[in-house]
Order: C-alpha cells, then structure tokens, then sequence
C-alpha cells in the first residue's frame, strides 16, 4: 500500500498534525534535505478534512493535537534522509 494513488503527501507540518488528530493513518515520512514529507493513506473524507483545516472551519482537541505535534516533532529528529 505505498503506491502514490494511494497516498496524501504534505509538506505543511501542522496539516499533518492536524490529520494525525483527525485519524488518518501516516503511512510513512520522508526526509528531503530540511524538508519532511508526511504521507497519508487517503480516504473518502480527506479532502473535506483538508479544506476544512484551511478553512478554520474544524475543531480538535488542543491535547491531542499537541501530543500530535510532539509526536510528528520527534519523528522529525530521528528519520535519517533518503
């Protein structure tokens, strides 16, 4: 399941926190020079979930997205670069 139809990338870090509250599955990040790619399995409410983060028209929890950013923070520091 690593196949590119499959997958949502994202380079915008509080988008990807945001998705990880929200429950979608992180398949994989990847380390390009200072940038970090997350990617995302995609689903039928992905794109509502997307445009309602851009659109400050979603609540979430601001203990989870905080445990959510932390956690994406660490996963930042220890994947090595491809």
């Amino acid at each position: 399941m690593d196949s590119e139809d499959e997958l949502f990338e994202t380079r915008d870090f509080y988008l990807a926190a945001f998705l990880k509250v929200k429950n979608i599955k992180l398949v994989k990040a990847v380390k390009q020079g200072e940038l970090l790619i997350f990617c995302f399995e995609k689903n039928d409410n992905l794109e509502e979930l997307i445009t309602n983060f851009y659109a400050d028209s979603e609540d979430v929890s601001a203990n989870r997205l905080i445990n959510a950013i932390r956690d994406l923070k660490a996963l930042k520091y220890n994947i090595k670069e491809r």
